[in-house]
């Protein structure tokens, strides 16, 4: 279990330094979030689940974050006070968790945007001194040797959804000019634009995001005999797998 949530944070967005320098203690963690990564629906929501995996009570404490430039050399977050506008309620952000038990938890979105939003919401166990003083504003750790820190994905798409991938030849990049994110699971080197071509495939698994190209770093032949670059890419949204064809130079 542990090795697939890891997994689904590993493309394109970074993993936490502490969540990726504890993905083997993870299966020990007093507590479990499922699932790693959200999607808001029609109704604004998601939903996910914390559950204890501990003999005692937990004291769990909740922090929201933006991401900004996500994918990228750039990815960094900013603090997004709950319910603050254009921003994210969670419900509940501060909870007892009995031993054993469930705590489900809901996430819903406030506002329109014309761009996908990503933010991701972090929880960590707190002392009952902390939790029992309402006014603690206790960080989010990152010493692994106090706490591990589960942080969930949360995506939030735009009032109007619209998916537009292309291939900039002169830069070698592929570019995003929608505004919703692509899972582009691998780009290839083509004899032709057509479906029974002959193509030279590179694995990728790379979440590219609007207004964010990414090089594929691809190794262009001299030869003449690759005419068409093919991007293979799934829509999280539309959950339908895509293809696209691109004149090579």
């Amino acid at each position: 279990m542990c090795e697939s949530q890891s997994k689904s944070l590993a493309c394109g967005l970074k993993i936490l330094p502490l969540l990726a320098l504890a993905i083997p203690a993870l299966c020990f963690a007093n507590i479990t979030v499922s699932p790693m990564k959200v999607m808001l629906n029609d109704q604004h929501a998601a939903n996910l689940v914390i559950s204890s995996k501990s003999e005692t009570t937990q004291y769990i404490q909740g922090k929201i974050t933006e991401v900004h430039h996500p994918g990228t050399p750039e990815e960094n977050e900013t603090p997004a006070p709950q319910g603050a506008q254009n921003s994210l309620v969670v419900s509940p952000l501060k909870f007892a968790l009995p031993a054993g038990n469930n705590q489900p938890v809901r996430i819903i979105g406030l506002g329109d945007s014309n761009e996908e939003k990503i933010y991701r919401v972090h929880f960590q166990s707190m002392t009952p001194e902390e939790f029992k003083n309402t006014g603690s504003n206790k960080n989010i750790t990152s010493d692994l040797s106090l706490i591990i820190v589960w942080g969930v994905v949360v995506m939030v798409p735009p009032a109007k959804q619209f998916a537009k991938l292309g291939w900039d030849a002169s830069l070698q990049k592929i570019t995003n000019t929608g505004n919703v994110h692509l899972l582009v699971n691998r780009i290839g080197l083509c004899t032709s634009d057509k479906p029974e071509a002959k193509c030279q495939w590179k694995v990728l698994r790379k979440n590219v995001y609007p207004g964010k190209p990414f090089s594929p770093e691809l190794s262009l032949p001299a030869s003449v005999s690759s005419e068409s670059v093919r991007i293979d890419y799934f829509n999280d949204y539309t959950q339908k797998q895509e293809v696209e064809n691109f004149p090579v130079r």
